[in-house]
Order: C-alpha cells, then sequence, then structure tokens
C-alpha cells in the first residue's frame, strides 16, 4: 500500500505536531542502541551457531515505531504521475515499496533526525532506508517533474528486493540485543554499492525510455526534434574530480533550475554505475533479465555473478567490494571499461555507444 495524506489525514495535526515527536524520537533512541551495518556484523554471520543468531521477518519495534511516524508525513502526490510509476514496475513484475514525497526543507528534516538513529543518509534529494523498508523523495524545485519521478523510480527501485530478513543477534560487552538488516537486492552488509546502485539507476533510465516510447516526454534536456532519436546518443562528459573522461548517454541527465529558470545539465554520481551495468549488458543481452530475476531470488543474483564473470573473470567479485563512495562508483565504471572494452568507449555517427 503506498503512503500517502490519504492514509493519514485523520490522524494528522501538522508539519509541527510531525516534527516535534520526530525530535523527541531521535533523542530517545541514539545510534549506539542500533546497529544497521558494521565490519563486525560481516565477521559475526560467518558462524551464526556461536553466536546465537536469529533470522526473523519481525521489524524490530523501535524501527517499527520510526516507520509508522514517518508515514504520517502527508505526501504531495501531485508531484510525480504514480500510474505511470506503478505500470512501469507492473511491467518487471515487480513491486512499489511504500513512500513519500516531502519538499525540500522536510526532506532535510526527516533525514537529519534519522542520522542520529543511525539510519539517515548524505543526500539532499533522495533514499532508500533499508532498514525501515521506506522511500523517501524530495520534491526539489531544482527539477522538473520528469526529474523528481526519476529519483522516486531510483530509489522504488532499491526497494523492489524479496529478501526481507532482520538479524538478531547479542552484544557481548552489553549484551543488548542487536540488529541488522543485511541484504537489499545487490547489497549486502557493506557489500555490493555499485551493483545496487547501478540497478537503480538503470532502472531510471529505462523508466525515460519507456516514457520517451509512448509519447509521454515531447523532448529531453530542453533538445530540439524527437528524444527517440537522441535519447541513447551521448556528451562528452568529463569527472570534475579525476579528470576521466567518457560519454555519458543523455537519458542519464536531468536539468537542475536556478532561481532566474535558467538551468544546466547534471548527472546523479550513480549515473556512471547504471552505464557501467548497461555497457555489461551490452555483452550479454540476458544479462538485465537476471538482475530483474536477482530481486526476487538468491539464485537470481548468483546467475548474474555468473553472467558477469563470463564477460570478464572476476569482474563480479570485484565490482561487488567496491566501498560506497564516489570515486568508488567512478572506479567501478572505468574497471568495466578498462576489462571490458579495452580502455575506451567507441561510439558511432550518431554518437551511440558502440556495444
Amino acid at each position: 500500500m503506498l503512503i500517502s495524506s490519504c492514509s493519514t489525514a485523520g490522524s494528522y495535526k501538522g508539519k509541527f505536531d510531525f516534527c516535534q515527536r520526530l525530535n523527541a524520537y531521535a533523542a530517545q533512541h541514539p545510534k549506539k542502541q542500533l546497529l544497521t551495518r558494521s565490519e563486525r556484523a560481516i565477521a559475526e554471520l560467518v558462524d551464526p551457531g556461536l553466536l546465537n543468531v536469529r533470522f526473523t521477518r519481525e521489524m524490530p519495534s523501535q524501527w517499527l515505531q520510526l516507520r509508522k511516524l514517518i508515514a504520517e508525513y502527508p505526501s504531495d502526490m501531485t508531484a510525480v504521475n504514480i500510474n505511470s510509476i506503478q505500470a512501469f514496475f507492473a511491467g518487471f513484475n515487480l513491486p512499489v515499496t511504500d513512500f513519500i514525497i516531502c519538499d525540500e526543507a522536510d526532506f532535510s528534516l526527516i533525514n537529519e533526525q534519522l542520522k542520529p538513529c543511525g539510519l539517515g543518509a548524505d543526500t539532499d534529494m533522495g533514499l532508500y532506508n533499508s532498514a525501515l523498508r521506506l522511500a523517501i523523495c524530495s520534491k526539489s524545485v531544482k527539477l522538473d517533474k520528469i526529474a523528481i519521478e526519476g529519483m522516486l523510480v531510483h530509489e522504488l527501485a532499491h526497494g523492489t528486493s524479496a529478501y526481507d530478513l532482520f538479524c538478531y543477534y547479542k552484544d557481548d560487552g552489553s549484551g543488548r540485543d542487536l540488529v541488522v538488516d543485511p541484504r537489499y537486492g545487490f547489497n549486502f552488509l557493506d557489500y555490493g554499492v555499485f551493483l545496487e546502485e547501478g540497478f537503480a539507476e538503470l532502472m531510471r533510465a529505462k523508466y525515460v525510455e519507456n516514457l520517451i516510447s509512448r509519447g509521454g516526454i515531447n523532448s529531453w534536456l530542453g533538445l530540439s526534434g524527437d528524444p527517440v532519436n537522441y535519447l541513447n546518443s551521448t556528451y562528452p562528459w568529463v569527472d570534475d574530480r579525476s579528470g576521466y573522461a567518457y560519454p555519458m548517454p543523455l537519458k542519464y541527465m536531468h536539468k537542475i533550475y536556478h532561481e532566474d529558470g535558467s538551468f544546466f545539465i547534471s548527472t546523479a554520481e550513480s549515473a556512471r554505475a547504471g552505464l557501467g551495468l548497461e555497457l555489461l549488458c551490452k555483452k550479454d543481452p540476458g544479462l538485465f533479465a537476471a538482475m530483474i530475476k536477482a530481486r526476487k531470488s538468491l539464485a537470481g543474483i548468483q546467475e548474474v555473478a555468473v553472467r558477469i564473470n563470463r564477460i570478464s573473470r572476476g569482474l563480479y567479485v570485484e565490482l561487488e567490494r567496491l566501498p560506497d563512495s564516489e570515486e568508488a562508483i567512478l572506479q567501478g565504471l572505468k574497471l568495466i571499461i578498462d576489462r571490458v572494452y579495452g580502455g575506451e568507449l567507441k561510439i558511432d555517427g550518431r554518437r551511440m555507444i558502440v556495444g
């Protein structure tokens, strides 16, 4: 069931009351009481028989309380075409997880109050919280409606993972029950960030393609002509930190507006991971279907690993173990270009990447 203002209109008393209760929750439940991901958890999961570990689908009561509290936020469903988004995921037989849509100020407020609980993220636009099974998206005035929908699709894509177990274990120092949500999608604790972000961004790009194929977009990025003809054409992109240059397809780009109405073209950092997975799909057309299968079963994840390793031996593990950082995302793209495409992407006369 989608979270919306309609489901909570009777109990919601305004943003002030919402903020007060969220502040109170954060003060009562500091990060030290709950561990969401840690290197120690990875080690302890190696031999659960010795560590009194149990797996359950029961969400910790503190997280459930916080989830219900955030769900009371009155989402603005007019900010996106939810029917279009639902139809898109239904086309892949994937679920749409619960979500809220808020303005920029409220997104920052919610995110900042999640951080002391160990559940926030370093972002100002959108996030998927795997512990709460909840996507939160900002209807930023800097973005147009299609860009906001694309961002929401990205976050909802994270929530399509069928793995729903929580792992409880004892902290031998305090005796407290601690809990970890070990997996969502390709992300297993601190592993798999590149693959998971790449999948979510690839889904966002496919959503844009889907809109255009149905005539839902008459132009893209302010360019003239039929976007079907240039959506997969590329623009020479240069990383401003490392100077690394590569062609980026236009479908991964979006406009960011200034207050005076002017705009510039940008991409999300995760677009590099999306492009990387798309490049692998060019080498193995069956890989994307395996990624969809991987949202539903561990066997699907194993198939993805096998297919990527067939493209380049050992590549899956190298991508899976990249850390969670902007530099590592670019490193993953460069790794794919070097290992699979000989260090350089070739483009044709229409500026499309040659597989």
